[in-house]
């Protein structure tokens, strides 16, 4: 092919129909408008494959993540499924790895989308249970400790439980990952919720603190989360 120009040095043939079999593996810039493209040739084309090894890890990868994502969503009684077909048709050229980037992507995008529907459908739950929350309030106040939520429906409890405390104080303990978080909200004067979390959380060896009307705090020593408890409602009750 007499308009080409070598940048690099590489296997020659003294008339292109000599390759035979030709395809692309991969393509990537080393530099300003300067790209790289590697190819193989007659039986080295049949290799392709191999360099598809470690997205075919990354795929399997997300598949075993979004069966984990649906176990756990089922144990906690949320109906959720999951199912994706590996693209195993080998072509036999760069179309596989394009292929291949795209059934990545697209897997991602699907496992992203799992997780939002998993935490929507947990949200659908807090607010369906909170009248067994509502029960436990007590002086316009709620002192509790709820464990088995994460932080985004934890902090939704909060606000739905505010709404019922007009004037009084919401405090809830919660143990997640083996650490305690404590959340405060409140729209009283009477209270200032970041000096109570960090209150609380020095009680179980962390610290922290926030504003008057909303605050969280972190500890590390679990089983002090009663005593934490214990010393919210000795200064609020």
């Amino acid at each position: 092919m007499n308009y080409t120009l070598d940048l690099c040095g590489g296997t020659h043939v003294k008339n292109i129909k000599d390759i035979y079999r030709f395809a692309i593996k991969n393509i990537f810039s080393i530099g300003s408008g300067i790209y790289r493209i590697e190819g193989l040739t007659n039986v080295g084309v049949d290799s392709i494959v191999e360099g598809l090894v470690g997205i075919n890890q990354e795929i399997e990868n997300l598949i075993h993540k979004a069966d984990s994502i649906v176990t756990t969503a089922k144990n906690e009684d949320i109906n959720v499924s999951f199912h994706h077909e590996i693209n195993k048709k080998v072509l036999g050229s760069y179309q596989d790895v394009i292929n291949k980037r795209n059934e990545f992507s697209m897997l991602q995008k699907s496992v992203k989308e799992l997780e939002k529907e998993v935490s929507r459908l947990k949200e659908n739950q807090v607010l369906s249970s909170m009248d067994s929350f509502y029960s436990l309030i007590e002086n316009n106040t709620f002192i509790q400790r709820i464990d088995g939520f994460e932080m985004g429906q934890l902090k939704q409890l909060v606000d739905n439980i505010a709404l019922k405390t007009p004037g009084g104080l919401v405090f809830v303990a919660s143990i997640t990952n083996d650490k305690v978080m404590f959340l405060s909200k409140s729209l009283s004067s009477k209270y200032h919720c970041g000096e109570l979390v960090k209150a609380a959380a020095q009680i179980c060896g962390g610290n922290g603190g926030g504003r008057a009307d909303y605050a969280q705090a972190g500890g590390k020593d679990i089983d002090k989360i009663n005593d934490a408890l214990d010393y919210v409602r000795g200064i609020v009750l």
